[in-house]
């Protein structure tokens, strides 16, 4: 029997190294910047926001960054301007990497232009580029999306939001009890029954794949209402704290840290939260005395654009900032991505705090992920399959 299980252990660790060489082993280096040199933040979150959009396709492998920084070291080069195409070519032939991966921002005044090319490094030619100007704002959001374009998967978005809205949009006229929790009573009861016995079998019931890691899609602010804002914290101010907040979830994963919160691998696109955020009803979100006329989850849910057409989708939806009880309702929902059927949903009344408008808020959104019952019902959904 003892030969039997170390032979089985020997195929499995042979078949799992197998998996991991077929992959393409990709090189991502900083970006390098034109006019305007851009600040250390940024060039960390567009190197880290290519390597996860890379990562997350499933066919490729990052060089760790370590080992990237040796050879960079040995060979007397660092990873700034003064690496050309050739130098990188070769530390990254140097680093085992198949491709490497350049990107340059070039800023003009208040436009951005993001760059990203693929080269090959035994050809040194370059395989694919993509090319994007925006305005200044909006440099991290273009990120994601067009690495995705430079890898032929620029459809897979609108597909998946053309398949799945029109179904969930039916769905949403006549909704399910189980599949629409509309108050913190009701959120509550979702989460009683996730201690229950028989949840396993009703939640993954739902699931058309086994269950797997999770895309973190950002903290939805579109349906948010607001009370109790300084004057000075204008329409644009709450604008700019909101995406502060989505690139905080990937500038600081430590603080916000979804992994441990969930016990699984998570890889953070907050580009997609951040496309609703860009929608916002300032009237609505500052006058609206009615909490109830939010929009139903899964409407929302079923007309994000995701690029992804499987797996487990996490999105935080804002729901009410209450800056004169210093208070933030959230909820965290998940998600199928195939079929845009919601798994868990969540409500928690959390603390707001902090110098500036971005970390006051950001604060309610550390305080959910933090939150230890959360913890407990995602370690029930561990040991019931669901999440794995």
């Amino acid at each position: 029997m003892k030969k039997i299980v170390s032979v089985l252990c020997a195929v499995l660790f042979v078949m799992a190294a197998y998996a991991e060489d077929s992959k393409l082993r990709i090189a991502v280096f900083d970006p390098t910047s034109t006019g305007t040199s851009i600040d250390e933040g940024t060039v960390v979150a567009v190197r880290e926001m290519i390597s996860s959009a890379f990562v997350n396709v499933g066919k490729y492998s990052i060089v760790e960054r370590s080992l990237l920084e040796k050879v960079m070291e040995e060979q007397s080069f660092s990873n700034s301007g003064a690496v050309d195409e050739n130098q990188a070519t070769e530390i990254g032939k140097l680093a085992g990497a198949n491709k490497i991966v350049l990107s340059v921002v070039t800023l003009t005044g208040g436009r951005n232009m993001l760059s990203v090319k693929m080269i090959d490094v035994m050809t040194a030619q370059v395989d694919r580029q993509r090319v994007k100007i925006v305005t200044s704002g909006e440099l991290l959001d273009i990120v994601e999306p067009l690495v995705l374009e430079m890898l032929g998967m620029q459809n897979v978005a609108s597909n998946n939001t053309s398949e799945y809205s029109n179904r969930e949009l039916e769905e949403a006229a006549s909704p399910k009890p189980d599949e629409n929790i509309s108050s913190p009573a009701d959120s509550e009861n979702a989460i009683n029954e996730v201690s229950g016995m028989g949840v396993s079998a009703v939640l993954a019931s739902s699931l058309s794949y086994p269950p797997a890691s999770v895309n973190v899609y950002g903290v939805d602010f579109s349906q948010v209402r607001i009370y109790g804002a300084k004057k000075k914290e204008t329409d644009i101010e709450f604008q700019k704290a909101f995406r502060g907040i989505n690139e905080l979830l990937i500038l600081e994963k430590s603080k916000y840290d979804f992994e441990r919160l969930l016990g699984v691998p998570t890889a953070v696109f907050p580009t997609i939260a951040d496309e609703r955020n860009s929608e916002i009803d300032w009237f609505s979100a500052r006058t609206a005395i009615q909490y109830a006329d939010k929009l139903p989850v899964n409407q929302m849910i079923a007309e994000y654009n995701i690029p992804h057409d499987r797996g487990i989708g996490l999105v935080v939806i804002a729901r009410l900032l209450n800056k004169d009880e210093e208070k933030a309702l959230h909820e965290l929902v998940l998600f199928d991505i195939a079929t845009r059927k919601i798994i868990y949903r969540h409500e928690a009344l959390c603390e707001a705090g902090g110098y500036g408008l971005r970390n006051y808020w950001a604060n309610s959104v550390y305080e959910l992920i933090d939150n230890k019952e959360l913890r407990k019902q995602m370690k029930q959904m561990r040991s019931n399959g669901i999440l794995r």
